[in-house]
Formats: C-alpha cells, sequence, structure tokens
C-alpha cells in the first residue's frame, strides 16, 4: 500500500478508500498500509472508529463535517459497512462530499460483492472521481490456498515458504483465513529470525485443527495413497462419521474413474491432447478438460474455470489410468458388500473396517498379484 503515497498529488485528491472482500488478513494489512502512508506523510493523525453502539451514522458524518479546531489530521474508519441502511449511507455519502482539508476515510465492507456494490453505489463512489479509491480482496478458493500463503507469508511475517509447505500447513489447519495468519504467528515466535516457515515447525507448533472429509479419504484412495488416507480415516473418527457417507463418497469418486477411463478409451485423441496441453487458460487443456470432466459427470457446461481444481489439481485423470477396468468392477463389488454389511449389522462400522476397505482396494493390483485379491 506504501505506493499510494509515492506521490505528494495523492494526499491531496485520494480522500476515501473502500476496502471489500472476505479476504479480512489481506484487508488489515492494506488498512495499516494506508494507515502508515498517511501518517509518514501527515504526521501522527487522530483515528475515530464508528461504533454503532456508542453513536448513529449521522452523528458520526456530523464530527466528519466538523473542522478541527487544531487543523489535525483525522482518519475516520467504518467497518462492517454492508451492515448500514441506504439512509446511513446517504448520511455517509454526504460527508464525504463536504471537501473539509485533513480527513480522510477509510470504508470496509467484509462480505461478497453483492454488498459491495451497495454500498459503493449508494455512495455515489463512481461520481467522485480520483478522490476515491476502491480494492477489492476476494477470499481465495481453497485449491489457490497455498500460493496465497506463498505470497502473503513474506508480508504477513516476513519469512518464506515453499508450496509444498504451504500446502501441508493448509492440509493441517484449513482453508480459513484468520486461522492460518494466526498459526503463523504462532510458528514466527518459534522460528529462529530468517529461518523460513518449514514442515518441522508446522508440525511442532500448529495444532492439526482441519475437519478432513470423506471426499479427501476418496481422493487419497483413488492415488494409491495409504498413509494419507489412514490419517484422514483417523480425523474422521475423531468426530461423528456416518458410514455410508463415507461409501457413497467413495463410489461417486472410483466411478468417476470409471466413466473417466471409458470416455479416454473410446476418445484416446482428447487424453493424449489433455496429457500435452500445459499452461494458464491453455484453450486445447480448457477444451478437453471441459470434456473429460463433463464425461465423468465432475464438470457442465459454463464450468472452465473449475477445470484446474477438479481435473489438473485433484489428478483425477492420472488416478484413472491407475486402475483397470476389472479393478475398478472388483472395487464396485466390494463397495457393495461392505454398504450392505454396514447396514444390516454384519459389518461393524469401526475405523479398522473401513481401514481394510481402503487398504484392500490401494493394494488390489499387488494382492492379485499374490493371490488374495478374493
Amino acid at each position: 500500500m506504501s505506493a499510494l503515497f509515492d506521490k505528494k498529488e495523492d494526499l491531496r485528491t485520494v480522500r476515501c478508500f473502500i476496502l471489500s472482500g472476505e479476504d479480512a488478513v489481506s484487508r488489515e494489512r492494506a488498512r495499516e498500509g494506508i494507515l502508515a502512508g498517511l501518517e509518514a506523510a501527515a504526521g501522527p493523525c487522530s483515528r475515530e472508529s464508528f461504533d454503532p453502539a456508542v453513536e448513529s451514522v449521522a452523528l458520526f458524518a456530523q464530527r466528519m463535517l466538523t473542522p478541527s479546531l487544531f487543523q489535525e489530521t483525522r482518519i475516520f474508519h467504518f467497518r462492517h459497512a454492508q451492515t448500514l441502511h441506504d439512509e446511513e449511507l446517504a448520511e455517509l455519502a454526504a460527508a464525504l462530499s463536504g471537501d473539509i482539508p485533513d480527513i480522510y476515510c477509510i470504508i470496509e465492507i467484509d462480505e461478497e460483492k453483492k454488498d459491495a456494490a451497495r454500498v459503493i453505489k449508494e455512495l455515489h463512489i463512481d461520481k467522485r472521481g480520483n478522490t476515491c479509491r476502491t480494492f477489492e480482496f476476494g477470499k481465495p478458493a481453497d485449491w489457490q490456498i497455498p500460493d496465497w500463503l506463498v505470497v502473503n507469508v513474506p508480508l504477513l511475517i516476513g519469512r518464506r515458504i515453499t508450496k509444498v509447505d504451504a500446502e501441508y500447513l493448509a492440509e493441517r489447519v484449513g482453508y480459513d483465513l484468520d486461522v492460518l495468519h494466526s498459526e503463523l504467528q504462532k510458528v514466527d515466535l518459534y522460528l529462529a529470525s530468517g529461518a523460513p516457515v518449514s514442515r518441522a515447525a508446522i508440525e511442532h507448533i500448529t495444532a492439526s485443527v482441519r475437519e478432513m472429509t470423506a471426499f479427501e479419504l476418496a481422493a487419497a484412495v483413488g492415488r494409491h495413497d495409504f498413509p494419507l488416507a489412514v490419517r484422514i480415516i483417523e480425523a474422521l473418527f475423531s468426530v461423528n462419521v456416518h458410514m455410508p457417507l463415507v461409501v457413497s463418497a467413495l463410489t461417486r469418486h472410483f466411478w468417476a474413474l470409471f466413466r473417466i477411463k471409458k470416455f479416454l478409451a473410446a476418445n484416446p485423441g482428447i487424453g493424449r491432447r489433455f496429457a500435452a496441453s500445459k499452461g494458464y487458460k491453455n484453450p486445447d487443456q480448457t477444451a478437453t478438460g471441459l470434456a473429460i470432466g463433463k464425461a465423468a459427470g465432475l464438470l457442465h457446461d459454463g464450468e472452465e474455470r473449475k477445470i484446474y481444481p477438479v481435473l489438473i489439481k485433484s489428478g483425477i485423470v492420472e488416478q484413472a489410468s491407475g486402475f483397470s477396468e476389472d479393478e475398478l468392477a472388483r472395487i464396485f463389488g466390494w463397495f457393495l458388500e461392505f454398504d450392505t454389511g454396514v447396514k444390516t449389522g454384519r459389518i461393524e462400522p469401526t475405523r479398522h473396517a473401513l481401514q481394510m476397505l481402503c487398504y484392500r482396494i490401494i493394494r488390489i493390483r499387488t494382492a492379485a498379484s499374490e493371490g488374495a485379491a478374493e
């Protein structure tokens, strides 16, 4: 945010900053950057935050319009502006039009785009020219969190983190940005000065608080990753788990693998083009990825933006190549047997039973070669 104040004319023109979006961590950093920039240019500033429990918007706006006796620079701060009614936003809009010297306003909108659009419209921001600047901080999708961490960890705690360690941190802690920031602050206190955020530090300091899902278990089994599958099963059984839902998630995942395998067998050219196409917004990857995703029942028309998380990052196309059609048919038989057994009471819905089911699937090829698949 310091770039906002590289030119002196910014302080003569920009009077209102609107920060919107669900990425509260980046919003906070932006706000602190604005405050630091103003104080670096104008000296210590008087800060006033709106508290609806203490006063009305009309009274707060009136204070914005009242010149300071001491000619000090004043910064007025509105949090949760999306909660203001249209009449209250009209009062604030009038105050923003007052053009009182040495008055700045920071307005935060911590909800989705439609809420920000209403606030921006009611404040007539589009008619204020260079006197207002808007910044949007959308929360990244879960699959984007590791990249977000790689970029933001140096800004948040002054350390580096690799993509692999960022993925591990997100897997362990979850995808809530506030929780991630809190855990990073703990890691920062533990590490020596200048040391990067490492997997060892993450394991030592952070708690494994993220709730894992049956869909993640299905993906781990599809990747033949038994150690990860065991960890996920342990996490699932640390809370209440409904076994039929777990079996359903496994079945849906392997049904998608089966459909991908059948589709690529009938359309080998699409498979080769998909494997050869690389890079962001590659049109060939988009076309072939959408075709594969639709064939698997994972994507629909118009969902090109989901190709990366659903197909590429998940590696589900590669997973399909890890099982033969005969093996998948046998696995579906195991799912039916297990589901029926749980529902009839013949199989106890225990973690051990689920571990053994996953082990049989992951080891299906080896077990078959050893004569133990039946």
